[in-house]
């Protein structure tokens, strides 16, 4: 069988974004099918790490590369952004403040004018386009490649292709077409009203060209639904399927159960201006210490990321900068480390009543490790899914910035009796068998037969 695979994100850009269709393609080129890659060029704002596909098993990977713009009109709207956004918080400021988004997911509220967050929308459509029209140029040139296709997996968060996709489904019309989510494209906390109605507009032509649709989490398919209540039989059907973790990733690492008195707490990962929120970590420490809760243990906290200095400020401000290592950005290689060596493992989402299933891709790379999980989730709605994963598969602690006290008091007994039963906790591998959804080689699998249903409906 014939795949073609649209991201923009790929190795060697060192993002999450780029797991996804690294291991789809590892899997399907492991169970004999032909793969091709369609992505952009890394620029020279991305951070990238030297990746050896011939190591990973992907050698007879096909990577076509298609610069994605970074010049043009879209500097010149960026600048002039700035000066509107500007002059908006002015003109607002005087008014009733009507005109802007507020929202408090974490001890902050984050306020963004409509225009500001409508001229960014518009600029990632532009963008997107002028990125799908250099792609169908090659494609028009290379057009024998693309015909006999069998299955076109496009996967988001840029819309650039889904534009993609709907092209070269016109060109192989036999193939089937999934439309990969990664997060919702309706997302009220970071987009204004008049936003997300362009998305939705621009997105129903092409939905409903689509064989079916993929979503992470139950949350990202309830949020698409409820964007297309109206058009409901358009839409084609949503599957959900996770983000994954891949045992070889691990392989040469040398796992050590460290016998001392050092409590090794890990954050890998960004902070989303205040959505992902640390605090309640740190609070509980500080009362754990200062309590004298547990004698003779010392506590590291070990982040990893590109916004050290926010994550510093947060911790300075409980007067604990003296436990933080700071790693800064590094590889993925590392990371996995990092977090090997480390004795729990820090998770940080959010959940709202407007934006539910956030979950982070790191989570199943967690489970990798055999490590209790804090999960702190920012947001005004407790009934997170992540809770209800972590809870069915036993996998550590989730707190609620809604329940602040509440969660502190939990948080500080769970790690109390963490520490206690140190070294008897439960460990994942008595359970593989009941997380393989989250095992990217069963996922490949769970794609490959939704492939198999609609060609057999077909």
């Amino acid at each position: 069988m014939k795949i073609i695979i649209v991201s923009y994100a790929f190795p060697p850009i060192k993002h999450i974004s780029s797991t996804r269709p690294l291991k789809l393609a590892k899997y399907f080129l492991a169970s004999g099918h032909s793969v091709t890659i369609i992505t952009s060029i890394p620029n020279k704002n991305e951070f990238q790490e030297d990746y050896d596909f011939k190591i990973q098993g992907l050698l007879n990977l096909e990577i076509i590369r298609i610069k994605y713009p970074e010049y043009g009109l879209i500097d010149i709207i960026k600048y002039v952004k700035i000066y509107i956004w500007q002059l908006c918080s002015i003109v607002n400021s005087k008014k009733k403040g009507d005109n802007k988004i507020k929202y408090n997911v974490g001890s902050k509220p984050i306020n963004r004018s409509i225009t500001s967050s409508l001229i960014m929308t518009l600029s990632g459509i532009i963008n997107s386009y002028r990125w799908f029209r250099k792609t169908k140029k090659y494609v028009k040139r290379n057009k024998s490649i693309f015909i006999n296709v069998d299955l076109i997996i496009t996967t988001t968060p840029i819309i650039g292709t889904i534009f993609i996709g709907k092209y070269l489904k016109h060109l192989a019309q036999k193939s089937q077409w999934m439309v990969d989510f990664r997060d919702s494209p309706f997302l009220p906390m970071i987009m204004d009203k008049y936003s997300i109605t362009v998305i939705r507009y621009i997105l129903k032509s092409y939905l409903k060209q689509a064989t079916f649709l993929t979503v992470v989490s139950e949350g990202i398919k309830e949020s698409i639904s409820n964007n297309y209540k109206k058009n409901a039989k358009l839409l084609p059907p949503i599957h959900v399927v996770y983000n994954g973790y891949d045992i070889d990733d691990i392989k040469h690492l040398n796992f050590q159960n460290k016998i001392d008195n050092r409590i090794r707490i890990s954050y890998t990962g960004t902070l989303y201006s205040g959505k992902r929120n640390p605090e309640l970590l740190f609070d509980a420490i500080r009362e754990i210490e200062r309590k004298n809760l547990l004698q003779n243990y010392i506590f590291e906290i070990h982040y990893a990321g590109e916004e050290s200095k926010i994550f510093q400020e947060i911790v300075n401000q409980y007067q604990l900068s003296t436990i933080v290592i700071d790693h800064g950005n590094i590889t993925k290689q590392q990371s996995l480390s990092l977090q090997s060596d480390s004795d729990l493992l820090l998770l940080l989402t959010w959940n709202t009543k407007s934006e539910r299933g956030i979950i982070t891709g790191k989570f199943p790379e967690m489970l990798l490790f055999d490590k209790k999980i804090i999960a702190l989730v920012t947001g005004d709605d407790n009934n997170s899914e992540i809770e209800i994963i972590i809870n069915k598969f036993k996998l550590g602690y989730v707190g609620y910035y809604l329940d602040y006290q509440q969660s502190k008091d939990n948080l500080v007994l769970f790690i109390l009796n963490f520490v206690k039963n140190r070294y008897t906790n439960d460990h994942l591998t008595n359970q593989m068998e009941s997380i393989k959804p989250f095992d990217y080689k069963y996922i490949s699998r769970q794609i490959l037969n939704l492939y198999s249903l609609y060609i057999t409906e077909k």
